[in-house]
């Protein structure tokens, strides 16, 4: 019986700018840089390559994508992802032709048969306390197959030895066999994964004096965690599944209400701090080479687009800079990287752009419409104010009030274009702009002058400073 090699590869998902959805505790230890990076799915079975693409080494899993030039479809590139638990080992074959420059150096992923696959993710469960592998994993390990099973990373363009040092560092660390926590954040059977299950009941775990000795354990446990974790990066990558539920468990309490994060404006802050910490494997120079600033490009597209519906649709760029930098952690980039990676968005289709004013201000903008939109949203707002001054006046001035929406709209037109003194004059400068959107006052004077600019408003320049009005010189023509 033949072995497809093939069904050990899963499809990887992408985001929507072609880049790699990661586990929520995976780490990407190493990628390619440049797309010279071939799959060959080997054994007896039918062969199958994948040309032409990235290769990545997590903590998870062994992530080939293809090269988005080479993609069938435009811009919907081929990504498959190999599980770690299922490769036996890896070995960088050598032989003469390759010390001639005569053959291209190749990586052999050996990998376990099926039946030896699942047995040993049974063993992983009950190690981990689930109850319904426990009876499944008693059972002797299966007879190995002596089928050949194996996958040949063919490297094209650089050397292998450093992707196969990660990829040895990250089956040794075997990060991949711990088990998600419960929900809630609480692992199985309320411990930390890869620490010991909990013990029985006894009677010294009774009663006050009990609970308060399981506490100062728990403080112990995650101290120790903590110490670990950021000892060095093997630690880290050990223990990133243990730092991911102590972080769940505090967001978990800090929305319980009581104490300080109990309160609704500690609450939407510590919830944004969250929202804002949305880029988990950050791209790097390192990985990314000398496609760097395309990665970042993209990767800046897909984080942005969430955040800016709060701004309007519009961000400053110095705005957009702090608020990546935010998100990347410790992994800081320049103010030139983020300029180079926004003025990328045309040119990689993105549904982001980088817009400069006549000003000299430079902005995100989320779409070709956000302008005619913006323009749109302060011209209703004006309306409503306007609509609103102008009933309160006709009320203080004795005249009728008006029954139907449709004979208020009439009133408002007739009213504006038979403007008389004392009549309410409305209009916004970009400082209270900014307080009612909660914005910049650059952002905001951004704002009205693209307003202004396509016709809606007019400028009021006067001794108290600058300010913009409804443009009514349609009505009065």
């Amino acid at each position: 019986m033949s072995v497809d090699v093939r069904e050990y590869w899963q499809p990887a998902s992408l985001t929507p700018m072609g880049l790699v959805q990661h586990l929520p505790d995976e780490i990407v230890l190493y990628a390619t840089p440049s797309p010279q990076v071939d799959v060959e799915c080997g054994g007896d079975g039918p062969k199958h390559t994948y040309a032409g693409g990235h290769a990545q080494v997590t903590s998870h899993r062994i992530i080939w994508v293809q090269d988005r030039a080479k993609a069938a479809a435009p811009g919907q590139p081929v990504a498959v992802a190999l599980p770690l638990d299922a490769v036996e080992r890896a070995e960088l074959k050598s032989s003469l032709a390759l010390a001639f420059g005569l053959s291209t150096p190749k990586i052999f992923v050996h990998l376990f048969d099926q039946p030896t696959l699942e047995w040993k993710r049974q063993q992983a469960q009950a190690a981990a306390g689930v109850a319904a592998a426990a009876a499944s994993a008693s059972a002797a390990a299966p007879a190995r197959s002596t089928l050949p099973r194996f996958a040949r990373l063919v490297f094209r363009a650089e050397p292998p030895s450093t992707f196969l040092q990660h990829l040895q560092s990250s089956l040794h660390a075997a990060v991949f066999r711990q088990l998600p926590a419960a929900p809630g954040g609480v692992a199985a059977r309320g411990v930390l994964p890869g620490r010991p299950m909990m013990s029985e009941f006894t009677t010294a775990r009774a009663g006050i004096s009990g609970i308060e000795r399981d506490a100062k354990k728990r403080e112990r446990a995650i101290d120790r965690t903590l110490e670990q974790a950021f000892s060095d990066l093997d630690a880290l990558m050990a223990n990133a599944r243990s730092i991911v539920d102590l972080s769940t468990r505090l967001a978990s309490q800090g929305t319980r209400g009581g104490g300080e994060l109990g309160s609704q404006q500690s609450q939407s802050a510590f919830s944004g701090m969250l929202s804002d910490m949305g880029i988990a494997n950050p791209v790097t120079r390192d990985l990314a080479g000398s496609e760097y600033h395309v990665q970042l490009a993209r990767q800046i597209a897909d984080f942005l687009p969430a955040r800016m519906q709060k701004e309007g649709g519009m961000m400053l760029l110095a705005d957009v800079y702090c608020l990546v930098n935010r998100a990347r952690g410790t992994q800081l980039i320049s103010p030139l990287d983020c300029l180079t990676a926004c003025s990328l968005f045309a040119q990689l289709e993105t549904p982001l752009r980088l817009k400069e004013f006549d000003s000299g201000v430079k902005a995100v903008v989320a779409d070709a419409g956000t302008e005619e939109s913006i323009a749109q949203r302060i011209k209703a707002m004006l309306q409503d104010e306007e609509r609103a001054a102008l009933a309160d006046w006709r009320k203080s001035s004795g005249a009728a009030a008006e029954d139907s929406s449709a004979s208020a709209e009439a009133s408002l037109s007739s009213a504006v274009s038979t403007w008389t003194p004392g009549q309410p004059y409305i209009s916004v400068s970009s400082l209270r702009l900014s307080n009612l959107w909660r914005i910049s006052v650059v952002l905001a004077r951004q704002y009205l002058c693209v307003a202004e600019s396509l016709h809606v408003l007019c400028r009021d320049e006067a001794a108290h400073g600058l300010s913009f009005a409804l443009n009514h010189l349609d009505d009065w023509a």
